[in-house]
């Protein structure tokens, strides 16, 4: 059985296993996303109190299958304390993360990506971050999008309208086709990342929220549900 000691982690996602035990998917910088079992935690209220999200961990592991079993459990600082809109963020950050990130994709970029808006969320403006976050955690995974210039190598004129391709990038509207339709002002507003001066960020959202549906499929995302 191999062990790995002693790693920085966060809790994205836990689940009931058995009648005392639960399963907990973790983000890692050294080893991505892996799930972890972590037995007795309801019969042990200590260890019950670290198993949450927004709490930054050191957490040891041992095991040879997919599903590795916990072996020991310490905070490595304290929770987040977050209410209302930035606690249903912060759970639509860790939903979005368990379904795009593979297991094992070994990148510690997206720990750091993920460590970093976690630490923004208690104050900052709560839709840039969120389509920041969204552009990035992209990037990082290898689905970037194209945002400097059309299919044809034309720079993005925000007067005009594209239907944009996951493939191919955006191509400027002139039948109907079959991609995701946005304005040129907003795939330039994506590119810059300048929010601070936007007044409406609806099309942005949209946007993403149509290329994120391409990676992870028709299941809605159970957080998004909770700001209705």
């Amino acid at each position: 059985m191999s062990q790995i000691t002693d790693k920085s982690a966060y809790i994205l996602h836990v689940r009931d296993y058995g009648d005392s035990s639960k399963i907990a998917d973790i983000l890692t910088p050294d080893f991505g996303k892996l799930s972890i079992l972590i037995k007795g935690v309801k019969k042990n209220h200590k260890k019950a109190g670290l198993v949450q999200p927004f709490l930054p961990l050191i957490v040891s592991w041992g095991g040879n299958g997919e599903l590795k079993t916990n072996s020991s459990l310490e905070p490595a600082g304290p929770p987040l304390m977050l209410k209302g809109d930035r606690l249903f963020c912060g759970l639509y950050l860790n939903e979005l993360t368990v379904r795009l990130i593979k297991s094992y994709d070994y990148n510690p970029e997206l720990f750091e990506l993920y460590h970093q808006s976690l630490q923004e969320l208690p104050y900052a403006a709560l839709e840039p971050m969120l389509r920041r976050y969204e552009k990035h955690i992209l990037d990082l995974l290898g689905h970037g999008l194209r945002l400097d210039e059309d299919v044809y190598g034309n720079e993005i004129d925000a007067a005009k309208y594209y239907e944009y391709g996951i493939d191919n990038g955006a191509r400027p509207i002139e039948n109907n086709g079959d991609g995701f339709v946005v304005s040129g002002e907003d795939l330039l507003l994506l590119k810059s990342e300048d929010f601070g001066s936007a007044n409406d960020l609806q099309g942005v959202k949209r946007f993403m929220r149509a290329i994120i549906s391409c990676y992870i499929g028709n299941k809605p995302l159970r957080s998004r549900e909770l700001f209705r």
